[in-house]
């Protein structure tokens, strides 16, 4: 799944590299370390090595940095427009960060991983291309406000912030000049630019003179200049651009704006977008390294500058006059060179734009329109022919929110199961309301040709508030009113036919109240969850005609393996008290795959699944795993009250005499396939029940649904 190498940035000594990665599925900061004890990486023919993979000669040493996506300190990476930067000493590291619902700013030291600075700047919506001073003292930054991207400096010691630009123009990839006096950055200020008809040209690059404040427009190329790095004396400037039409590195002498091309990938020299930086030069001079993207992933490439020819510098002109650079000359190939492609703001240069007296205001509508629509149907043994059904509508902002959902009882429609929720996410507190019918069985006692249950049918009202802290935790608050029509109904089996007799006990109802703490950083690959954690934890009590408060457990941990093999880890666990307390049953391939549905009873239940999950068919690509298999030991027990044969009051793990083993808790081993069709998962297992001294007969099973 490692598709995603990119935003390089290489060290003063050119020995190592900082980039992003999703090794596992998350955006991460990886570092990649050159062997010194080996000798220097050998070069291809065109003088370029893929890094992080074994070049001839020497050897490249990759470790994490840091984990991004996982925490609310680190809740996503900005690498999309934004690259990290190394201080000129090679001891920290800057780089841009999503923090709660700001962008942050940090250093960090690589050698040690740890964060030794957080910059917060109020004032400023989103943080991009972060440069360090000659000295380190100070950091260049883009900062963005109400849409709109500036130059600001921070001191590092203090943290006092100044802005360098203020305008409606871009400002991207800020870097530092080796003497400290100037700044390179990407703007489109350049021809081709009319704000006031709306206009914006292409990307150039320009120097901010900060001892007068002056900006310097360096380039006037039809087409993107992005990337720009400095060479160490200050004299030229590699930037990669597509002028040509296919973006590769140049480099610009200052002293009279000559320019010759580095490389000529077909490809291309490029990050995701046209600007996510794809190019980093070390401040030694000696080593460029830059994304490419090769084979159907971003790769990182080394450029031993040492090794090229003698650069020539030739003036470059716009493609239409190719002065100095034709096909001949051109590294390019014939397949790889574009014809001129016009400039898109050639066609609206004489457009007229509205008046603002004609514009009309209006209030934003949230109609609700039909999103989407899931449909289905079965047949069950109790109930008969069963049609379910799933309406979602919403908004167009997605604000407002309407689920209709029924799995209705074709030989009973009084019992079926009925739902109509609406959920409000315009604001931070997200709250709901629900209307709702279920009902429930619960098997209460059987002999050699007769099944007697309890049918809960439930109707009633519930309201939700959630408040999230941040991406990954949220709390919940929720209360409701339901009532309760309770019957027993008991199955006699005749030889020929089958006898259901229906008895009603009553009509309750009460009203309830809890809360929760959900936490969710997980993500999901062809196995499900492959890294992080998902928790809930909460309380639920009741009061008028059932009285009882329940408390819930369940804290799921997942552990990747070589990138297509996941340990996946589940406990659950609850306890229902009060007059009336709840009886919760397990068993069945969602629970217990030791025993089949409702086996075990108890007004108190633990259950843990330790289970690895691997590609059936590890041999072909990793587009193939939605074909998997798992290996899983589970274990539960179930006590509270006392049911013979089912429960009991106390519980008793382990066996007392003859030696370890298990007695109330209960384990099993198993194996069983995966077909993962995207909207659900089939399921077959194979489990066989052990007291850890012996086994019992295996418990076969065929279930839909998803991984835990």
């Amino acid at each position: 799944y490692h598709r995603l190498n990119v935003a390089p940035s290489v060290s003063p000594d050119g020995n190592q590299i900082a980039y992003v990665a999703n090794k596992n599925l998350n955006e991460d900061i990886f570092l990649l370390s050159k062997d010194e004890s080996q000798a220097a990486v050998g070069q291809t023919a065109v003088g370029q090595t893929a890094v992080g993979q074994t070049a001839v000669g020497g050897k490249w040493k990759n470790e994490r940095l840091l984990q991004g996506g996982a925490s609310k300190r680190f809740e996503a990476l900005r690498y999309f427009d934004s690259a990290i930067a190394w201080s000129r000493d090679g001891h920290r590291l800057a780089f841009i960060a999503k923090s709660g619902k700001d962008d942050a700013l940090y250093i960090m030291n690589p050698h040690t991983r740890k964060v030794t600075q957080k910059f917060v700047f109020e004032e400023l919506n989103g943080l991009q291309s972060p440069s360090f001073s000659p000295h380190g003292d100070e950091v260049v930054f883009v900062g963005i406000s109400g849409g709109a991207s500036d130059l600001y400096i921070v001191e590092v010691a203090g943290g006092k912030l100044r802005r360098l630009t203020n305008d409606r123009l871009a400002e991207l990839h800020p870097q530092w000049s080796p003497d400290g006096q100037a700044i390179v950055f990407v703007t489109d200020r350049g021809n081709g630019t009319d704000e006031a008809k709306l206009l914006f040209g292409d990307y150039d690059l320009a120097i901010y003179h900060l001892s007068n404040n002056d900006i310097e427009m360096l380039t006037a190329l039809s087409g993107n200049a992005t990337s720009p790095q400095w060479s160490p004396d200050g004299s030229e400037i590699a930037f990669v651009s597509d002028y040509l039409g296919i973006p590769n590195i140049y480099r610009l002498r200052l002293a009279d704006k000559n320019m010759t091309p580095i490389t000529s990938l077909k490809n291309g020299v490029a990050g995701i977008t046209e600007t996510t930086p794809a190019l980093s030069w070390s401040a030694n001079g000696k080593v460029m390294v830059f994304s490419a993207f090769q084979k159907t992933n971003w790769q990182l490439y080394r450029l031993d500058v040492t090794k090229l020819p003698p650069v020539e510098f030739t003036q470059l002109a716009s493609i239409d006059k190719a002065v100095g650079l034709t096909k001949k000359d051109s590294a390019a190939t014939e397949s790889g060179w574009l014809p001129f492609i016009p400039d898109p703001n050639s066609f609206y240069s004489d457009y007229k734009l509205a008046s603002p007296d004609s514009i009309e205001q209006r209030g934003y509508s949230s109609k609700f329109k039909l999103d989407a629509v899931a449909v289905g149907g079965g047949y069950d043994t109790y109930w008969g022919g069963v049609g379910q059904a799933v309406f979602l509508f919403s908004d167009m902002l997605g604000n407002h929110n309407l689920y209709f959902s029924t799995a209705m009882q074709l030989k009973n429609p009084l019992h079926s199961d009925l739902g109509l929720t609406y959920f409000n996410q315009g604001s931070r507190i997200n709250y709901g309301v629900q209307a709702f019918q279920s009902s429930l069985l619960y098997t209460i006692g059987a002999t050699f040709n007769s099944v007697g249950y309890l049918r809960n049918t439930y109707r009633g009202f519930n309201a939700i508030a959630a408040y999230p802290f941040n991406r990954f935790s949220r709390v919940e608050l929720f209360g409701g009113l339901t009532w309760v029509d309770q019957d027993v109904v008991v199955e006699t089996y005749n030889f020929s036919s089958l006898d259901r007799r229906t008895s009603d006990i009553g009509l309750y109802k009460y009203a309830q109240v809890g809360g929760a703490l959900v936490f969710d950083n997980t993500v999901y690959g062809p196995l499900g969850p492959t890294s992080g954690s998902r928790s809930r934890f909460s309380v639920e009590t009741t009061m008028r005609d059932f009285q009882f408060t329940n408390y819930f457990a369940d804290y799921r941990r997942y552990f990747n393996f070589g990138h297509r093999s996941v340990l996946a880890w589940r406990f659950l666990g609850a306890a229902s008290v009060g007059r009336d307390a709840q009886i919760f049953s397990i068993g069945g391939p969602y629970t217990y795959r030791g025993a089949n549905y409702d086996t075990f009873f108890g007004t108190k239940f633990l259950l843990s699944n330790l289970e690895y999950r691997f590609p059936m068919l590890p041999f072909l690509p990793a587009s193939f795993d939605f074909l998997s298999a798992a290996a899983y030991y589970d274990a539960a027990a179930a006590w509270g009250i006392d049911i013979p044969g089912y429960s009991k009051e106390t519980f008793q793990p382990f066996a007392s005499e003859g030696g370890f083993g298990l007695k109330d808790l209960k384990s099993a081993v198993g194996i069983g396939a995966r077909l993962n069709i995207g909207y659900f998962l089939l399921q077959y297992d194979v489990a066989w029940p052990t007291d850890l001294q012996n086994f019992g007969k295996p418990v076969k099973q065929f279930s839909i649904g998803t991984f835990f």
